[in-house]
């Protein structure tokens, strides 16, 4: 991720010319958006090494999102006055420390809602009247059949290494909904993006005969 982060920021500052900055910001969201959605089919059986690739591209992306933006609102404060230049720093500062913290907030509260849901649709699925659940069971408690003489503690401690694989299940599937979220959240505004720069297009494109009517009067 450091070495993805650093590369992104150094294409960045190759590429980066005035009017290139929707261009960079549309790469920046759609690296955000394939590597999320990417993350967001883990399993239990993922392994660290397999989200490398996706876990890259997040970082390409935000190291590639940053920079046209700092550039674009600076040269807007330029234009404006060195006086807003001053007022530029510190919203910007302040945005993005809240910004962080706040995105922080509320992605940690939507992934415990999210495992608290998991998790209850999984543990009501769940019943000793099942035979695949009882003997899920048994097997997770036959580790203890040496220490534990009393049957009822065996299965109850059989029940409880159970309950400890639906949390971790839930915490799977809360972390790709988080992921899930993310992917969709930055190809919505990948989309408002292009809708954006098509909207800019098409008043530039009248302007252009108005302006020259203008000038040939």
């Amino acid at each position: 991720m450091a070495l993805a982060t650093a590369a992104g920021g150094l294409f960045c500052a190759a590429v980066m010319k005035p009017g290139r900055e929707p261009g960079i910001h549309m790469l920046a969201l759609l690296l955000i958006a394939a590597g999320a959605w990417l993350d967001s089919r883990a399993t239990s059986l993922t392994r660290p090494e397999q989200m490398y690739a996706s876990q890259a591209m997040i970082a390409a992306g935000g190291s590639l999102f940053l920079p046209p933006a700092i550039a674009s609102g600076f040269t807007l404060a330029l234009r404006k006055g060195p006086q807003y230049i001053l007022s530029f720093i510190v919203v910007f500062l302040l945005t993005q420390s809240l910004g962080g913290l706040a995105g922080s907030a509320v992605f940690g509260s939507f992934i415990t809602l999210r495992e608290k849901f998991h998790s209850n649709i999984l543990a009501s699925s769940l019943t000793l009247s099942d035979p695949l659940v009882a003997a899920r069971v048994s097997q997770l408690s036959g580790a203890y059949g040496r220490t534990i003489a009393d049957p009822a503690l065996l299965q109850a401690e059989g029940v409880t290494l159970l309950g400890q694989q639906v949390t971790r299940e839930a915490n799977v599937l809360a972390h790709n909904d988080a992921f899930l979220l993310i992917a969709l959240l930055s190809a919505a505004a990948a989309a408002a993006l292009v809708v954006h720069i098509l909207v800019l297009r098409i008043r530039e494109a009248r302007a252009r005969p108005a302006g020259e009517a203008a000038a040939q009067g």
